[in-house]
């Protein structure tokens, strides 16, 4: 399953080897901007320009939570489980990350620290740490436990940082980042940069380690995906298609496909060992702003601006709305 969100305000949840839109589930009023499905698989929250982000029972396909009110007149700009699915990390534009316990309901922090809007955020998969990244040009890196920063990268007043995400143990950060149009990756514990990868013609939007942390696969304006050996540090493959603006990539659960959105209107699913397009989708007139696998790889889910969440069941091609 695979997730995407985009500027027509809806939520649209694919099957991947039908090209099938299997459901639309209704609720936002303004773009949705980020996406994510729990590691136990059991919901997939929205977030949106309207200052609400929304868990959706992945079973009853309803929303089972609704938060709101604590960012008025604000967007929320980036969602993230952590690997244990209990906690929901939120960045937008009141320039603090918002910590929730989701069962409770509860705000558990309100970490302070960025001098801008936070537009990435991303556990380490302990749960134990969170990094985010803002317009500021830093990236803060955050004890969960004791809600407190651990330390700042500083990569310049002129840069905003669109993504940022930690390798599977947690050893190295990879950020991206304008002016420079470049991908950079971290040590986390000498908190020193190690590599500067760069061969985009414009700039870096969205960054995604493989699940063996191999690999790491990078989203640009440029409208390509480029796949890099970690390891080696050197560029191994261009993944050309889109027409338009990339906005995001990310790696299905078993790191067998990339996923790449874009202003063009279309996701697309790349084989990662032969480059090959395994499926495209052409979701809407509007560009696609963000995009999630779900946690069999099996279906994924789109949205933008008619702010509406679409299911259908991959086994019977039947609609399953509520």
């Amino acid at each position: 399953m695979l997730a995407h969100a985009g500027g027509d305000n809806r939520v649209r949840l694919w099957d991947i080897a039908s090209q099938q839109e299997l459901v639309a589930l209704q609720g936002h009023t303004a773009t949705i901007t980020g996406l994510a499905f729990s590691p136990d698989a059991k919901r997939l929250v929205s977030s949106s320009d309207d200052g609400t982000f929304k868990v959706w029972d992945a079973a009853a396909l309803k929303v089972s939570h609704l938060f709101d009110g604590h960012y008025a007149n604000e967007n929320i700009d980036s969602v993230a489980f952590s690997p244990d699915s209990k906690l929901l990390a939120a960045g937008g534009t009141n320039k603090t990350v918002k910590v929730w316990d989701i069962a409770g309901r509860n705000e558990l922090a309100t970490l302070n620290g960025h001098r801008g809007n936070v537009i990435g955020v991303a556990f380490s998969r302990d749960g134990n740490t969170l990094a985010s990244s803002g317009e500021d040009g830093n990236v803060i890196v955050w004890d969960v436990i004791q809600k407190r920063q651990i330390f700042t990268l500083k990569l310049g007043d002129d840069e905003w940082i669109p993504s940022v995400a930690f390798s599977p143990d947690a050893g190295f950060l990879a950020t991206s980042g304008d002016p420079k149009r470049a991908t950079k990756l971290w040590d986390v514990a000498t908190r020193r940069q190690i590599a500067t990868l760069d061969s985009h013609k414009n700039e870096v939007m969205s960054v995604a380690f493989s699940p063996d942390g191999k690999t790491l696969a990078t989203s640009s304006g440029d409208s390509t995906v480029k796949l890099w050996d970690v390891v080696t540090k050197r560029e191994m493959a261009t993944l050309t298609g889109h027409t338009d603006w990339g906005n995001v990539v990310i790696f299905s659960p078993d790191g067998r496909q990339v996923a790449s959105a874009s202003d063009d209107g279309t996701v697309i699913v790349w084989n990662v060992r032969t480059h090959e397009v395994a499926t495209q989708l052409k979701v809407s007139g509007h560009g696609v702003g963000t995009v999630a696998f779900s946690q069999d790889g099996k279906t994924l889910a789109t949205g933008g601006s008619d702010r509406i969440v679409r299911l259908w069941s991959a086994a019977t091609g039947q609609d399953i709305s509520p």
